[in-house]
This record gives C-alpha cells, sequence and structure tokens, in this order.
C-alpha cells in the first residue's frame, strides 16, 4: 500500500432476494381496447395512449406518464385510476398552478419519479424541462429553461438548458438524475438546485470506460437509476448497453457489448459479455441486481450481483399475451420501462401496439436467507488485516444443502467465503484482502445455490470503499492539436486520466517523465496546467525520436507507465472542434490583414474590438494553419523561436490530391510549443466545402482536417448535398440532418474454405428489404466523409483502428421519426411499416424473396415522432440492372485496371465498392486492430461501363489468408445500379431536414481475391 496510508471501509449488503424462482404476471393498469380512459375506471379498463415511463411511491401509488395524451396517471392501491398531471393537451403551460390543468409535452422516452416525501418529477422531454408537483397538487419547474441545448453548469437548474431530458432518477438524498438524451450528458441536480454534469462529454464516440465519467463520451442516455450504495446505471439506448459510475466517478460497461451490436444473447453468462438491443428504462431491487427493460429483444433482463445477465420477464414475442402465467413466456411487445415496489415485485410497461400497458411480475419467496444483514469492514495501512465475520445461512426447512462462492466484478479476488458448501442452518465464514487496491469503489457478490429443484442461485451485492490517496492513472496521451498518438520533440501534448489531484489542481504538484524505453536519462515534460482529469504539458526539444515508458506523479504517487512513441516529427492541425478533425483553424494571410477565418460562407465577426472577416479561401490565397508537433527548435521552449524550418524540417502541405511546399513553417515566438503553417492555393486547386488538408513534416503527415474552397467570385463554397443556409449552421457551431431511405433487393455469393486444402463452398443469398435513418452531423463528423484519397469518379478510404471504434463520419445522432413508419407498394401487405431494427432509431423491414415488383412505385408515409414530424417519400424501384461480365471476375488484379460493364434499366447511377481489412494485431484488452482500405466510385449509368484506375487499386489490401474456415476472396465488391429521389422532411421544432432521398437499388455482390 502507499506510504501516506489508506484507511479502508468495506461493506457487505445481503438480504432476502425478491426475484428468487420463476415470476408470475399480470396486467394492473391498460387495455387492449381503444380508447376509453376515464379516470375513476379500474386501471385495467383504461386505455393507455403512449406510456413511457412509470415509478411507485412508498403507498404502492403507481405513477404512469402517458407521453402521447400528455397526462400522468396515477394507479391507487384499491386499483383504480385517476390523473395527476396534464390536461390531455400537448405544450407548455400551468407552472404555479393545479398540475391537472397544466400542459406536458413529454417525449416517448421521458420518465417519472418519486421522492420519499411523495413529490412527484416529470420528465417534460419536449418542452425541455423537468417538472415538479408538490405534495398539494403544484406544479413548476425544477430544472430547464426551455431553450435546448447544453449550458448552465454549476449554476440554478431552472437557468440551465437541457436537450429531449429522457428518463430520470433519485437518489436515497434526494439528487435527481436526468437522461440529458440529445446532449449526450447525465446531469445531476443536488438538494440545493444547482446543476452540473456526472457523466457524458457530449461525444458519441465509444470511449472512456475506466477514466472519470464526465471526460467520458456517453452515447445519447435513456434511462438512468441509482441503486442504495449510490452507483449510478445509464442505459445508452443507440449503442446497446448499459454503464455504470461508481461512488468514485469512474465509469465502466456494466452490461452489453462495447462494440455498438444489437442481438439478444448471453443469458446465464457475464451481462458485460451479452447482447442488448435498445434498452431504456432501468431499475435496482433490494438486493443489488439491475433490472433492464430490453426494448427491441422484448423482454426484462437482469443482471445480478455476480454480474451473470437473465431474462426474467418476456418471451421476445410482439403484442400482448402470458397473463396469469410465467413471466418468461408472456409477450410483453416493446418494454420500455421497469419499477420495483417495497415488496419487491417488478412492474414493467410497454408502449408497443397491443401491449401498451402496465404489468406486475410477482416471484415467490427466496429458499434462503441471510443473516445479519451487512459486514463492515475497515483496514489501515499498516495494520492487521481485518479479521473474518460470519454470515449465517437458513431455510424455512432445515437439511437444505447449497454451494456457496464469492466473486468481484472490479480489483481480483479480494473477497472469500469459505466454506464452499452447507446445510441450513449453516455459519459461513467472510473475508477481506484489500491490499494492494487503488482508493475507490468496487462491487462483488456471495452467490448462495440451493440444492432444490427450480431454485436457482441467488447473489447478493457486496460494496467495497476505498478511502484515500491512491496512485493516478492514465487513460490517454495525445497531441494537443491533432490528437494524434503519436507525439514529437517541443510538442504540446495532452495526457488524460484519473486521480491527478482533488480541484483545484496545482501544475506544479503534477509531473510528467519521459524515459527512454532502450535506456537513457527521463526527461520531464514542462506542465501547462492540470485538472482532475487531464494535464497539458511540453515534451523538450531536448527529446530523441523513440519509444518512451510515460509516468504522471500526482501527489507523491505514480502511475503505471504508458508507452508512446516521439517521431522527429508529428504536425497537428488546430481544428474548430477543438478535437483534431473536421474543418481547420485557419486564416488568409492576403484578406483584411490577416484578420480573416476559413468558414463555408461569409460573414463578419467582432472581437475584442477586432472585426475579422468571414470566408472560404480561393485559389492564390495565402493560408496559415496553427499547430504543434513540427519538430525540436530549443529556442522555442523557452519562447523564442528558430524561425523558418520548412526547408530543414522537410514539411510539405497536402490539399486535397495536391502536395504544397509552405513558404513558412515554424515555430512561433512567445508561444512555446506553437506552430504555424503558411501556404498558397495554387490557381487551379481544386474547389469544395471539404477539401482535405493534412501537414507531412519529416516524411510523417499528421491529422487529417479540411477547408473550405469556393471557386472565384464566390462568397460560399459548394457541396452537392447542402444548400448555403446548411452550411451556415455549421458555421455556426450547429449540426445538420442528412439521411434518407432506400429500397433495395440484392444477392450476395460468398465462397470460404472449412479448412487449408479444402474445396471451396459456395452459398448464395438474396435479401429484400427498405429501410434506412436521418442522422445528425456536425461539421467534423460530416467532414470525415471526404477523408478520403481520390482518383477520378472515385474515392479510397485508409483506416486503422480498433475494431470497436466508432468510425469517425457516423452522425451524433438519429432523428425519431416515429415507433413505425407505413410503407406502400406493390407486393407489401396492407398495413407493412418499418419498425425500429436498431436503437438510434434506425428503421426496417425485411421482406420476402420476390416481394419487390420491377418498376413498381414504393412510398413511405411517416406519422412523425419526437424530432421528426409526419412525411412523405416515394421512389420507383428498378426494372433492371445487371453485370455483364460478372461471373468472370474472380481475381483482382491490383497492379491493373478493372473494366466493369452493365446493362439496366430505370437506373440513374452505378455505384461500385470494393472493401478489404485485415486483423493487424491485438490492443491489450485482446480487441482487434482492423486496417481496412474501401474503395468506392460514383459514376453514371450510362454508357455502361467504367474502368477503375489502377493507381486506385494498388491501394487495396491483398489476400493473406492464414487461417481456416475463411472466405478464399480477401475482398468484398459490390455493385449497386440505383435511382434515387430526394425528399425534404420537416422537423418537430420547425424547419426541414437539409438533404434526405429516398433511393431504390439493384445490387449484386461477391467476395474474390485481391492479387
Amino acid at each position: 500500500m502507499t506510504k501516506l496510508g489508506l484507511t479502508v471501509a468495506i461493506t457487505l449488503t445481503t438480504g432476502c432476494l425478491p426475484s428468487f424462482g420463476q415470476g408470475v404476471i399480470q396486467t394492473v393498469a391498460g387495455t387492449g381496447t381503444c380508447c376509453k380512459g376515464n379516470d375513476g375506471l379500474p386501471a385495467t379498463q383504461a386505455w393507455l395512449t403512449g406510456l413511457s415511463g412509470i415509478t411507485l411511491d412508498h403507498a404502492g401509488k403507481l405513477y404512469i406518464l402517458d407521453s402521447a395524451a400528455s397526462t400522468v396517471r396515477v394507479v391507487n392501491s384499491a386499483g383504480i385510476i385517476g390523473t395527476v398531471a396534464g390536461n390531455g393537451t400537448a405544450g407548455f403551460s400551468g407552472d404555479g398552478g393545479q398540475a391537472t390543468n397544466a400542459q406536458l409535452f413529454a417525449t416517448a422516452h421521458s420518465g417519472v419519479a418519486v421522492d420519499k416525501d411523495g413529490n412527484l418529477f416529470i420528465s417534460d422531454g419536449n418542452n425541455h424541462r423537468i417538472r415538479r408537483v408538490n405534495t398539494a397538487g403544484i406544479i413548476t419547474t425544477y430544472a430547464g429553461n426551455g431553450t435546448p441545448g447544453f449550458s448552465g453548469d454549476r449554476g440554478p437548474a431552472v437557468n440551465a438548458s437541457l436537450n429531449y431530458p429522457a428518463g430520470i432518477a433519485l437518489d436515497k438524498d434526494g439528487n435527481l438524475y436526468i437522461a440529458d438524451s440529445s446532449n449526450s450528458r447525465v446531469r445531476k441536480v443536488g438538494t440545493d438546485g444547482i446543476i452540473s454534469t456526472v457523466a457524458g462529454n457530449g461525444n458519441v464516440v465509444i470511449s472512456g470506460d475506466g477514466g472519470p465519467a464526465n471526460l467520458a463520451a456517453v452515447d445519447r442516455p435513456e434511462g438512468v437509476t441509482v441503486d442504495s450504495a449510490g452507483n449510478l446505471y445509464i442505459a445508452e439506448t443507440s449503442d446497446s448497453r448499459v454503464r455504470v459510475v461508481n461512488r468514485a466517478g469512474v465509469i465502466s460497461t456494466f452490461a452489453g457489448l462495447v462494440t455498438k451490436t444489437n442481438g439478444f444473447f448471453g443469458d446465464g453468462g457475464p451481462a458485460t459479455s451479452a447482447t442488448l438491443r435498445g434498452p431504456i428504462g432501468l431499475a435496482v431491487d433490494g438486493s443489488g441486481s439491475l433490472f433492464i427493460a430490453d426494448n427491441g429483444n422484448g423482454r426484462i433482463r437482469k443482471v445480478d450481483a455476480a454480474g451473470v445477465i437473465s431474462t426474467v420477464a418476456g418471451s421476445g414475442g410482439a403484442g400482448f399475451s402470458g397473463d396469469g402465467g410465467p413471466a418468461t413466456s408472456a409477450a410483453l411487445g416493446v418494454p420500455i420501462a421497469v419499477a420495483f415496489d417495497d415488496s419487491g415485485s417488478l412492474y414493467l410497461g410497454g408502449s408497443a401496439s397491443g401491449a401498451k400497458r402496465v404489468r406486475k411480475v410477482t416471484f415467490a419467496g427466496p429458499a434462503i436467507s441471510m443473516t445479519p444483514g451487512s459486514l463492515s469492514f475497515e483496514y489501515t495501512n499498516g495494520g492487521d488485516v481485518p479479521a473474518p465475520q460470519n454470515v449465517t445461512v437458513s431455510s424455512a426447512t432445515s437439511g437444505l444443502t447449497f454451494a456457496a462462492a464469492a466473486s468481484t466484478t472490479q480489483g481480483g479476488s479480494w473477497l472469500a467465503i469459505n466454506p464452499a458448501n452447507g446445510t441450513t442452518p449453516s455459519i459461513l465464514t467472510v473475508s477481506v484482502d484489500p491490499t494492494g487496491l487503488a482508493g475507490g469503489v468496487y462491487k462483488g457478490a456471495i452467490t448462495i445455490t440451493p440444492n432444490l429443484a427450480g431454485a436457482g442461485p441467488q447473489s447478493f451485492s457486496v460494496s467495497l470503499t476505498l478511502t484515500g490517496p491512491s496512485a493516478p492513472s492514465i487513460t490517454g496521451i495525445r497531441n494537443a492539436s491533432g490528437y494524434q498518438s503519436t507525439l514529437a520533440p517541443g510538442v504540446l501534448f495532452q495526457v488524460s486520466g484519473l486521480g491527478f489531484g482533488t480541484e483545484p489542481v496545482s501544475p506544479a504538484g503534477v509531473s510528467v517523465s519521459f524515459t527512454p524505453v532502450g535506456g537513457g536519462a527521463a526527461v520531464d515534460a514542462l506542465i501547462g496546467s492540470a485538472a482532475s482529469g487531464l494535464v497539458t504539458g511540453q515534451l523538450p526539444s531536448s527529446a530523441a525520436p523513440g519509444d518512451y515508458s510515460v509516468r504522471l506523479t500526482s501527489g507523491g504517487l505514480a502511475s503505471a507507465p504508458v508507452t508512446v512513441t516521439v517521431a522527429a516529427a508529428s504536425f497537428g492541425i488546430d481544428a474548430v472542434d477543438g478535437v483534431g478533425t473536421g474543418p481547420a483553424k485557419a486564416s488568409i494571410d492576403n484578406v483584411n490583414g490577416g484578420n480573416s477565418l476559413v468558414r463555408f460562407t461569409s460573414g463578419v465577426w467582432t472581437q475584442a474590438g477586432v472585426e475579422w472577416t468571414l470566408t472560404p479561401a480561393h485559389a492564390a490565397d495565402t493560408l496559415v494553419l496553427t499547430g504543434t508537433g513540427g519538430g525540436a527548435d530549443p529556442a522555442n521552449d523557452s519562447g523564442g523561436t528558430s524561425g523558418d524550418q520548412s526547408a530543414t524540417g522537410g514539411f510539405n502541405v497536402l490539399v486535397g490530391g495536391r502536395t504544397i511546399a509552405p513558404s513558412y513553417a515554424g515555430t512561433l515566438a512567445g508561444f512555446p510549443g506553437a506552430w504555424q503553417v503558411r501556404f498558397t492555393l495554387p490557381d487551379d486547386i481544386e474547389t469544395g466545402c471539404f477539401v482535405g488538408v493534412r501537414v507531412s513534416a519529416n516524411g510523417v503527415a499528421g491529422n487529417q482536417t479540411t477547408i473550405a474552397i469556393a471557386a472565384p467570385g464566390e462568397s460560399a463554397c459548394s457541396d452537392a448535398q447542402l444548400s448555403p443556409a446548411s452550411l451556415a449552421i455549421l458555421d455556426a457551431g450547429g449540426s445538420i440532418n442528412l439521411g434518407g431511405f432506400g429500397v433495395s433487393k440484392g444477392t450476395q455469393t460468398t465462397s470460404y474454405i472449412a479448412s487449408p486444402g479444402a474445396p471451396a463452398t459456395v452459398i448464395t443469398g438474396t435479401q429484400e428489404l427498405i429501410g434506412g435513418d436521418i442522422g445528425r452531423y456536425t461539421a467534423a463528423e460530416y467532414a470525415a466523409l471526404f477523408d478520403v484519397s481520390k482518383f477520378g469518379s472515385c474515392t479510397v478510404r485508409d483506416q486503422t483502428g480498433p475494431s470497436n471504434a466508432r468510425n469517425p463520419a457516423a452522425p451524433d445522432g438519429y432523428l425519431d421519426a416515429g415507433t413505425t413508419i407505413p410503407a406502400s407498394g406493390p407486393g407489401l401487405a396492407t398495413g407493412a411499416a418499418l419498425t425500429i431494427l436498431n436503437p438510434g432509431p434506425v428503421y426496417g423491414l425485411l421482406l420476402a424473396n420476390g416481394t419487390l415488383a420491377p418498376g413498381g412505385a414504393y412510398a413511405l408515409a411517416g406519422a412523425g415522432g419526437a424530432d421528426l414530424a409526419p412525411f412523405t417519400a416515394d421512389v420507383t424501384f428498378p426494372t433492371a440492372f445487371a453485370v455483364t461480365d460478372w461471373n468472370s471476375i474472380a481475381t483482382i488484379d491490383r497492379a491493373q485496371p478493372l473494366t466493369l460493364n452493365w446493362t439496366g434499366e430505370g437506373i440513374d447511377r452505378v455505384g461500385i465498392i470494393l472493401s478489404t481489412s485485415r486483423v493487424l494485431a491485438k490492443d491489450t484488452a485482446g480487441t482487434n486492430i482492423l486496417r481496412t482500405v474501401a474503395l468506392n466510385c460514383d459514376v453514371p449509368a450510362a454508357p455502361g461501363t467504367y474502368t477503375i484506375p489502377a493507381e486506385a487499386l494498388s491501394l487495396m489490401l491483398p489476400e493473406d489468408i492464414t487461417v481456416a474456415a475463411m472466405a478464399t476472396g480477401s475482398g468484398l465488391l459490390t455493385l449497386n445500379g440505383l435511382v434515387l429521389k430526394p425528399f425534404s422532411a420537416p422537423l418537430v421544432g420547425g424547419g426541414q431536414t437539409d438533404y434526405a432521398a429516398f433511393s431504390a437499388v439493384l445490387w449484386v455482390a461477391k467476395n474474390l481475391a485481391v492479387k
């Protein structure tokens, strides 16, 4: 343990597990018969239009948020339903008056909560507020100013901006937690009314596990709950996983995979190896088990204290069935909410047609009980290991045999129980050994398995809290401008992690050392700033290129080492988004004396009395980029500069497909670590809103950014899909809405070998479907679509990273268009509709082969949802598309051009895609590091032929079969014959989508060898 001493408090919480055995399900509110819902009726006779949240108070009253009806209903102990909030008209009004006279406008995923005094909290999602109804029935706004956005942390919650708040939960102290879904954060309102962010940094990339929750990405959270120990659980609906934030503020994945994988798998095993499908509602029972409304799987899943997942309700079937029988045999439709009453009965609410009910699952009593209800251990560094303590295991009938086991989900094997078997009544000894554990909160479990037919194992949660100083840990080191992991001498860098100190952190108390891996003296970085989770500094120019072992020391405690590579140069361009992607921070030297900023559109910005010109760049303009990582400049370490190093440093600026020699590349006097690169655009430079820009120095290219280049005389750049108004939204830091839907039919042929030397097996499959989505893109995410190399009508994208890494070109969220989108056209059944296939939502309708009719007219008629208002779209399906030389193509020679020929009728364009990938290695977590190189050509359908240039094919990854049971071809070649028809969908808050299209596609694909 540490020299400074460590105090450890360990609490083992046990108790009767209410969810033992098979549960029996019964409806307590709602009916399948539309549309009677008058107050004063038995709740089972009331029609619930659009249930989105449920909760119970200590008196046993059930509260139901009916978002579609804009009301909150209550069911009393006699089973009679009434209304406690909302007048049935969507809108915002009524603060300060009776709640039943007020207007609400909740979303389909909004929630409700009740505190210990009986005050009701309502997530009024479309009003971007949390409302509170006191025990006198008076409604007020508790959080949110009604304007969508993100603001207000550390101030009064009523002045803060929320963005479509969804689920809410209260902890035992009365603090309110809000799933601030469209802000991709979880906010907390303390009992003092002050709001703060406890999880999420606003991004939606998969990141942050093992580090501070407020620095992690939390993708569009929809549900939250808090257990009795203060652990916060978050349903990341879009990612199909549940995260947990422990009392130390550290976030980790609790259930579901970290790869955004949807499905139903894993019952009986670790929850972190299971798949979920759009989890929303969360609740914790008295034993600490977490219950999940596994929305898309039509089930309620349970994760016990040992981390094992199982299904406790729902068969996965659609519609409604099963009342009076086993809960696991019942059809739940689309369960959206879960809650517990004080007796341990589970309540669940569904929103799908035919299942708009609240149902109650009553469980059989436990076969075994354990006493006492808690055990606590305390440990101080240097003292004796805490003495073991005893737990008595009993049962209603003596002589019941059982097995006992201890397990932990964090921190290794610090918990033990002895003996491993016994007969009731029996005394078990529980012991702990916290040696070597850092400060923080840990969870484990004691599991008792009775030897009794029908009695499954029972797990009792264990909470381990360590207080006292602990060593910091590093989760990442990166270039402070470009965010690439390769550093350079003299670079400004950032270290992220946890345990760097308690705010405010003094830079004087933090140090970062770089020790050469091959041996040599350590180089101490110059620390610029320090916070609890982020330290910035400069690596001195004296650091030679090579691999370094990096440690961060804070409060006299050092982190574990992390290895980084230092190259002679690794230039990171400053980007507008602050994390090295998307549009670059660039100025134009010859415009307004350099007081100019490159933007998509033109305008003026005044700051500190200086008038800045906003404009896209033009040919012959001289641009200036800033950043860090250009290489060693000892003079700059102390604020000086050695001047221009463009020649000696081998600098080039890569703009689109052009290489430009800069006129200046050097450090800035007075700004240690800062660099400036100046270059002039050629007269014939390509134009566009997202022209790729990289800086290369000493043969190493840095991060990819973009710049906007307009045609001569134009005040805005030109984009094929975006209007000047949409570009102006991106200029202002906003998001645009892009996407669409498609109706498609295709055939894929795959050949594979079961073992080396075995003959190839060929499988051909056909798929027909209608699907799509509308995504929300920032400028950086949209710009990532253009991070490609161009070859005529083809582009090549080369990406390397973990297989579970988020695609930088993926949207940060999706627009809700409703639970279904009706579709019509030849071959489609009456009432056919797209449903939510994947969280997001992403919509789809799988069709039987032979459904789609050549030349048929297909249409969508969306009823609208939380984000999109009603819309229509239509398209005519192609009559024919065939690749005439398809069967003769079995191999692609990367050194030769490839000519493809086709015939078609009713198509406008042909898309050609060739994808190749290879697993390079595994990271420390066992995740595959994957390199993918993909070619994409977009050409007119006429004249029915296109030749892919050899220089594009040369970048594809060649065949490399080293294991059995692989496809015989390393590449997947796909040709799409398509027609698309743009449409506009209105937004709920006003305006239209920025670009959307309904496409119709006939396609063929096959895997083949790339040589």
